[in-house]
C-alpha cells in the first residue's frame, strides 16, 4: 500500500543519514546490524541478506506495521529472552489495524522469489508435505513451525523462499478504485471501517474460543492471534501433520474444536452484533466460525498448498487453490468490491460466474477452463488490485485483453483515476538509487 511504502522509505531514509540501528533502543527492541558500517539503503540490492542481524528485518517490519497502524510493538519474553516484553507504545495510525505484511515484502524482497512468512511476529515460515497422489488434495500439509526434529520424516519440505518459474509472469490490474482508508471528518472512512471490521471479527472469534467452554489454560494470556490458537490446539491434540484431501481429516479436528470453542461462549448472545458492515439478521456466533475457518483454511491449507503448486508448477491444483482463496475474501471477508471481485474470474474464464452485488446473493465460483493460471485480488481490499499468473511470452497479449474485458464491463467512470494493467515479476527489496 502507498502508506506502508510511505512509513518505510520514511524509515529508511532516517535510518541511513542519522543511524537509528546504531541506537541502544533499537538494538534492544529490534535486533543488532551484521553490518555495522552498512545501511538498510544498500546500493547493491543483492546483499540484503548480509545486512540485517538475526531477526531484525523480521522484527523491523513488524515494528513499522505498528508505527503504521498506531498499536503497540511489543517484542515478547520468548523474543527478548528477558523477563518483561520490549514494548514501545503506539499512537494514532492510518486508521486501519493492519499487519506487516507490506513492509516485510518492501525490506525483503528478492529477484524472482517470494516468502512465505508468517505474522504477529514477522517471522518465516515452514512447510512439510506428503504426496498421495491426488489432485487438488495431492499433499499432506503439516505444521506452519517445523520443529528440527520432523526432519527425520519422509516429507516433502516447502522453504520460506519459493522460486518463480522463469516462463512466468504476474500480470496486476489496478482496478482505477482507490481504497481510502485515511482522512475522513473522524480519521474514518468506508474502507477503514470495512477493512477494521474483518479485523476485529477475528478478534472477537479470538475472544470467544478463550472464553468458551474448557478452556482453563496456564499459557492463555501469551494467546494474541488466532494463529496462537491454532498452536495450542494443535500441541494439545497432538497432531504433527495433516493428510491431504480437501479440508483434511486431522486439520478438521483443529478446525472443529476451535469452532465448537466459538460456539459454546455463554456471553455470545444472538443479539450481540459485530461492525456495522455485518448484516444484522445474521447470528453473530456464525460470522465469527466463519472468519475463524476461513483464517484457518487461508493460512493452514491454502497458502502452503499454493506455494508448493508454484515452485513445483502444478498449476491447476494452484488456480484451484487460489480461487478458493478469492472466493473467501469476496465471500466471507466480505472485503472486495464489483470490480475486483470480478476481475480475477475474467482472469480465470469464470466471468459469467459473477452474479454482482444488486442481489442478495454472494459471487458464486465453479471450475471451468482456465485463462491464466491462477489470479485473485490482493491486498487489504475496498478496492485497489488484482493479480493474474500467465506464461511470459503472452503476458502483454493477455494484460491487453483483461484491460479491454473490464472497460467493457465496468465502463471507466469520472473519477479520474487511471487503469493501469501491466507485466511484472517478483522484484528487490528497497534499495537506494
Amino acid at each position: 500500500s502507498t502508506s506502508s511504502a510511505f512509513v518505510t522509505g520514511i524509515f529508511l531514509v532516517l535510518d541511513s543519514h542519522l543511524g537509528l540501528h546504531r541506537t541502544e533502543s533499537y538494538r534492544r527492541a529490534i535486533g543488532v546490524r551484521r553490518t555495522e558500517n552498512y545501511t538498510l539503503l544498500a546500493n547493491d540490492k543483492d546483499e540484503c541478506d548480509d545486512i540485517y542481524g538475526e531477526d531484525e528485518v523480521y522484527n523491523l517490519s513488524t515494528y513499522l506495521g505498528n508505527v503504521e497502524n498506531g498499536q503497540d510493538y511489543v517484542m515478547t519474553r520468548h523474543q527478548s529472552q528477558k523477563k518483561d516484553p520490549i514494548v514501545l507504545k503506539g499512537t494514532a495510525g492510518v486508521g486501519t489495524f493492519g499487519g506487516s505484511e507490506d513492509h516485510a515484502a518492501i525490506l525483503m524482497g528478492k529477484q524472482g522469489q517470494l516468502r512465505l512468512l508468517s505474522f504477529c511476529p514477522t517471522r518465516p515460515a515452514s512447510f512439510r508435505f506428503r504426496s498421495n497422489g491426488h489432485d487438488i488434495g495431492d499433499v499432506s500439509v503439516t505444521s506452519c513451525e517445523v520443529d528440527e526434529d520432523e526432519r527425520s520424516y519422509d516429507l516433502i519440505y516447502q522453504g520460506s523462499v519459493v522460486h518463480m518459474p522463469p516462463d512466468l509472469a504476474f500480470v496486476v490490474a489496478y482496478s482505477g478504485t482507490k481504497a481510502e482508508k485515511a482522512g475522513g471528518v473522524d480519521g474514518a472512512t468506508a474502507a477503514s471501517e470495512g477493512y477494521n471490521n474483518a479485523s476485529e471479527l477475528a478478534r472477537k472469534a479470538l475472544d470467544a474460543y478463550l472464553f468458551g467452554e474448557g478452556t482453563n489454560r496456564d499459557d492463555e494470556l501469551e494467546m494474541k492471534t488466532l494463529a496462537d490458537a491454532v498452536r495450542w490446539e494443535r500441541r494439545r491434540l497432538g497432531i504433527r501433520s495433516t493428510s491431504g484431501m480437501g479440508i483434511m481429516q486431522q486439520s478438521d479436528k483443529i478446525k472443529k474444536c476451535i469452532s465448537d470453542q466459538i460456539c459454546s461462549r455463554e456471553s455470545t448472545a444472538n443479539e450481540e452484533r459485530g461492525a456495522e458492515a455485518v448484516d444484522s439478521s445474521e447470528n453473530y456466533r456464525t460470522i465469527l466460525v466463519q472468519r475463524f475457518e476461513q483464517f484457518y483454511d487461508e493460512s493452514e491449507f491454502l497458502v502452503p498448498t499454493a506455494a508448493y503448486a508454484l515452485e513445483n508448477e502444478k498449476y491447476e491444483m494452484l488456480g484451484s487453490i487460489v480461487d478458493k482463496s478469492h472466493q473467501g475474501a469476496v465471500n466471507i471477508l466480505r472485503n472486495q468490491i464489483e470490480e475486483t471481485a470480478w476481475l480475477p474470474l475474467s482472469a480465470r474464464g469464470m466471468k459469467d460466474q459473477y452474479s454482482g452485488s444488486s442481489s442478495s446473493t454472494s459471487p458464486q465460483f465453479s471450475s471451468t477452463p482456465v485463462k491464466a493460471f491462477a489470479a485473485s485480488a490482493f491486498g487489504a481490499g475496498f478496492g485497489g488490485s488484482c493479480w493474474a499468473l500467465v506464461c511470459r511470452n503472452r503476458a502483454r497479449h493477455f494484460a491487453r485483453q483483461w484491460l479491454n474485458s473490464f472497460n467493457s464491463a465496468f465502463p471507466p467512470g469520472s473519477s479520474g483515476l487511471h487503469r493501469e494493467f501491466f507485466v511484472t515479476e517478483p522484484g528487490p527489496g528497497a534499495f537506494c538509487v
